[in-house]
């Protein structure tokens, strides 16, 4: 008797700061199945007014994609964030555990209860994200990176012609959601299995935080030889390490 091959599942990707669903435009295609990429509230396309925009919103327009995804499949979905992506993960997976069949952390904050990505950074000094990297404009609470900062730290193995797409389509990022802890619970967030993709050269989330995260939430590990932005430095790579998962 053969074993029935196994039907294309759902993958639901979140992108962090200063991006959009654009930021997946190489990977989402190399993936199988049900893919969608996740437009945050105020990113992208979005016409939500970023200064309004809240870590709440954030995972709920990520449960809406899942519960796309579980329609379209009848499976829960893997669920994977890349940096600021990771507290939205999390947040998601708080929500609606039974959607998610893994949460993977592309050198993301991975967070435990009560912890917020602001103070997760606080606990980073070696990241290149320093404060001289960004304006802040007080007025509306949006924090804005620098275009000449960004090349050599979000994109260092990144190919030039693609950092020029990218930079040119980075927004401002509100505030609010990076400084919102995470409300997390053994029962519903605990019960989803959880996989970190550590980033060796990363300059944003440096290997030692990953590695004092994972101590932190023990999880399963899988090594990646790049920097902050696999996803568009090495989508080919990055694409056959998810789908060992």
């Amino acid at each position: 008797m053969t074993t029935p091959e196994r039907r294309p599942g759902a993958v639901v990707l979140v992108h962090g700061a200063w991006h959009g669903a654009w930021a997946w435009e190489l990977l989402a295609p190399l993936l199988s199945g049900h893919v969608e990429a996740v437009e945050l509230p105020g990113h992208g396309f979005d016409g939500t007014p970023a200064a309004g925009c809240t870590a709440e919103a954030y995972a709920a327009r990520t449960v809406e994609a899942l519960e796309r995804a579980h329609a379209a499949t009848g499976e829960p979905a893997l669920l994977i964030g890349h940096s600021l992506g990771g507290m939205t993960v999390a947040a998601a997976c708080e929500a609606r555990p039974e959607l998610v069949r893994a949460a993977v952390y592309l050198c993301a904050y991975l967070p435990r209860n009560g912890e917020s990505a602001y103070g997760l950074a606080q606990l980073d000094p070696g990241s290149a994200l320093t404060p001289e990297a960004c304006v802040l404009h007080r007025e509306t609470g949006l924090l804005e990176l620098l275009p000449e900062r960004v090349r050599d730290t979000l994109y260092p193995d990144v190919a030039p012609a693609i950092v020029d797409a990218a930079i040119a389509r980075l927004c401002q990022e509100p505030l609010a959601p990076m400084g919102a802890p995470a409300a997390l619970t053994a029962g519903r967030h605990g019960t989803v299995p959880r996989v970190y993709v550590r980033c060796a050269r990363d300059r944003i989330i440096t290997p030692e935080l990953q590695d004092a995260m994972v101590a932190a939430s023990p999880c399963r590990v899988v090594a990646l030889a790049a920097g902050h932005s696999p996803l568009l430095a090495a989508p080919a790579e990055l694409a056959a390490l998810l789908a060992s998962l």
